[in-house]
């Protein structure tokens, strides 16, 4: 189900920065429309969906299973 991911300490990018969603967007070639992010920060989700990407904040994986994506 997943194709890859990019990793902000592997990348020396900082989330949320916008520079972290773009290296994910042209890595993949993806389109925002159809990529999900994932992350245990809210100020992190606030800014995947601000850049235009579904963001949801995962804690556990009942948070996941209980998504209807």
């Amino acid at each position: 189900m997943v194709d890859g991911g990019v990793y902000s300490c592997k990348e020396h990018l900082k989330k949320p920065s916008k520079e972290i969603f773009d290296t994910l967007i042209k890595r993949f070639d993806l389109n925002k429309k159809e990529t999900i992010f994932f992350d245990d920060s809210q100020k992190n989700v606030k800014a995947g969906n601000e850049f235009g990407i579904k963001s949801y904040v995962f804690n556990s994986i009942k948070d996941i299973t209980a998504l209807e994506l």
